[in-house]
């Protein structure tokens, strides 16, 4: 909860304009590439460090998007023909935007924003723009259109939580939001009137039912503050969690927890989760373009492991299919997609 700040400016829009006009050569382009893939391998190292999870590959996705010879190379080779770098760059992102925008495959729409996110990047770079790194902490931001990159940017300068405008949230934006604890709500259209934007309206953004309450009367901002009070206790309870559970009457009861991203094995370990019933293990497949090599699974399956030594662990064969499609993977027509070719069948 705390003052919402509507950070909607059309800051794409800025830049494709400026970089437009730009006086820029191939040498600025090039220097503008080189940056932008180093600053992509300083987030991977920076969400590996901190979540050892699958939302570190996707910016590995983005590095493999920014080599392809159809992105970058088909670039340069337009700059090599006389075309500016700035609208190069902008050429070529919109081709890739009306290539996913077409598809019937939302896995392949929300790709969408990955090579907006790139191009932002690119253009940036080119400009040698660095926004203000501003300092949110205590304020509920009201965007539009979150790039991967954003969710990163906005959880450094400590947002207390996000709501997002005019759209589903994607995949990426979902992992992200997820393993970096940032409070996230999708609405339709805005809810404020220009006079609350001006004023800073208070908010009560809760991330767990999917309501934003504007201007709540005191004794709802007081339910919330117990409510935050009691899960501050409830944490402080974890030291007193036996490892061994059994009821009342004597019964011996496992407890073991059920794990989607790697981030969520630390809690499970201050409970004191016996194993881990039921790891996810789709996540690595659907943040991806690509099928995650037999390396990168074996990594990520290895942390699952070592986590809970002396602890059963289940693994999940890969549950794929119905309402979790892979964009890379082409799906057949069946007669009831939950019940088709998925785990081991696929």
């Amino acid at each position: 909860m705390g003052p919402v700040l509507d950070i909607t400016a059309d800051d794409q829009g800025w830049l494709m304009q400026t970089a437009n006009h730009a006086p820029l050569t191939q040498e600025d382009f090039l220097r503008a590439l080189k940056k932008t893939e180093e600053q992509l391998a300083e987030l991977q190292r920076q969400l590996g460090e901190r979540m050892s999870d699958v939302a570190s590959l996707i910016f590995d996705a983005h590095v493999l998007i920014l080599k392809d010879p159809g992105f970058s190379g088909e670039m340069l080779n337009r700059i090599s023909q006389g075309v500016a770098p700035g609208q190069a760059v902008c050429d070529v992102i919109q081709t890739y935007v009306a290539l996913f925008s077409r598809s019937s495959n939302l896995t392949l729409r929300e790709k969408i924003h990955d090579v907006r996110d790139l191009g932002l990047r690119l253009l940036s770079n080119l400009l040698m723009h660095t926004a203000e790194n501003a300092d949110y902490r205590g304020r509920i931001l009201v965007a539009s259109d979150l790039l991967p990159s954003d969710i990163l940017k906005l959880s450094a300068q400590r947002a207390e939580g996000v709501i997002m405008l005019g759209g589903g949230v994607t995949a990426h934006i979902a992992v992200l939001a997820r393993s970096l604890c940032m409070p996230l709500v999708i609405l339709k259209e805005s809810f404020l009137t220009e006079a609350e934007k001006a004023q800073g309206a208070f908010v009560i953004l809760d991330a767990d039912q999917g309501n934003v309450l504007v201007n709540p009367a005191a004794d709802v901002i007081q339910q919330y503050h117990s409510l935050l009070e009691t899960r501050q206790a409830s944490a402080l309870l974890e030291t007193d969690v036996q490892p061994v559970t059994v009821t009342r009457d004597g019964h011996r009861v496992r407890l073991m927890a059920t794990i989607n991203l790697l981030s969520e094995i630390p809690m499970a370990q201050r409970v004191k989760a016996e194993g881990i019933g039921l790891y996810r293990s789709e996540f690595p497949f659907i943040v991806r373009k690509d099928i995650p090599s037999e390396e990168e699974q074996f990594r990520i399956y290895r942390k699952v492991l070592e986590s809970m030594p002396e602890h059963e662990v289940v693994l999940r064969t890969l549950d794929v299919g119905g309402d979790k499609i892979l964009s890379y993977f082409p799906v057949g027509v069946e007669a009831n997609p939950f019940l088709g070719q998925r785990e081991l069948r696929f």
